[in-house]
């Protein structure tokens, strides 16, 4: 199973039906962007690197270019994942 798949089939029905609809709905956007972002991934393949190499796109210019403070709640948030 591809991590896309995960997300799309278990992961973001629960997280719905587990939160308020005002919560998914400000965390959708950031759920769906790691989930387009590892989307091939077999979620057996993730690596260690590929976890690092977002946290550092979070944080970089060339990449998301979040804060420090924000980047660290989409981390969570993947972490969580």
């Amino acid at each position: 199973m591809t991590y896309g798949q995960f997300m799309d089939i278990v992961y973001i029905p629960a997280y719905e039906t587990e939160v308020e609809e005002s919560t998914f709905s400000v965390r959708k956007r950031t759920i769906e962007s790691m989930r387009d972002r590892f989307s091939n991934i077999d979620l057996h393949s993730l690596a260690v690197e590929d976890v690092q190499r977002y946290r550092t796109w979070l944080l970089s210019d060339k990449g998301a270019g979040y804060s420090q403070a924000y980047a660290s709640l989409v981390f969570v948030c993947f972490v969580k994942v």
